[in-house]
């Protein structure tokens, strides 16, 4: 960072959803619930939380909004920014959202056409697109050197895999980026756990 070669992380924490696994706060059926918490027990470098949990955290409206609102309080008018969305109904949808406020946005995810997701990153590249909102790609061999805002809203548990997302927007000038870089977190509490967000061990990193 000090030499150029990355940008300076500015960062800022959107607050997200709590949710528990007891059952009878939840729609699971036991046997499901027991497969969940069986899988974080026996595995507890899974990166992500299970797409069933996922698509319940992308289903409030209350957190899509407080994620609209934050980019509208802390993103500047042109800054190239990707967005890691919780589900791919919710990277439809944040990207619709941004696009009724002004703000040219698309949503792309692994079931989006191949030639039509290079064609997106394209005008991303070109600045046609402000906002580029993702579920489950970009997390590496993305190159959009001059992104400069990312917004984490897919609860993500492994260092490494949060490294290479917002990886996507710390070029720094000499690699053809941005002097600082502008990193949203949505801070979600998943009680039963005992497990933190990737982002709340790496405060040495925000500028």
């Amino acid at each position: 960072q000090s030499m150029g070669v990355l940008a300076q992380a500015d960062h800022e924490t959107i607050e997200g959803e709590t949710i528990s696994f007891d059952p009878d706060e939840i729609s699971f059926d036991p046997d499901e619930l027991a497969r969940i918490l069986e899988a974080f027990e026996r595995e507890s470098s899974l990166p992500w939380l299970p797409q069933s949990v996922e698509k319940r955290i992308a289903g409030s409206a209350e957190r899509t909004k407080r994620i609209v609102e934050a980019y509208e309080k802390h993103v500047e008018p042109g800054w190239p920014t990707l967005i890691f969305a919780t589900s791919v109904e919710h990277a439809q949808t944040v990207a619709a959202l941004l696009n009724q406020k002004g703000i040219q946005s698309r949503a792309v995810s692994g079931k989006t056409e191949p030639a039509l997701r290079r064609r997106v990153v394209k005008k991303f590249r070109r600045g046609e697109i402000q906002a580029l909102v993702n579920y489950g790609v970009f997390r590496e061999g993305f190159d959009a050197p001059k992104t400069r805002a990312i917004v984490v809203a897919r609860p993500v548990y492994s260092p490494n895999l949060y490294f290479q997302m917002i990886g996507r927007g710390l070029r720094g000038p000499l690699n053809g980026g941005n002097e600082r870089c502008l990193i949203l977190n949505v801070e979600d509490n998943i009680e039963n756990f005992n497990r933190v967000l990737a982002f709340s061990e790496l405060d040495w990193l925000w500028a």
